[in-house]
């Protein structure tokens, strides 16, 4: 939900980096984790 949310716009700011950042590190999924997930999302 959160990537959806900071990905309507198509841009992502320092804040929105920054959020993404800490909801990745209180889940515990790592950047590659995070990327395959902002891969699936595009399509």
């Amino acid at each position: 939900m959160v990537l959806e949310t900071v990905w309507v716009d198509g841009i992502l700011d320092p804040g929105e980096v920054h959020l993404l950042a800490k909801r990745r590190e209180n889940l515990g999924i790592s950047f590659e984790e995070h990327l395959a997930l902002v891969r699936e999302m595009l399509g």
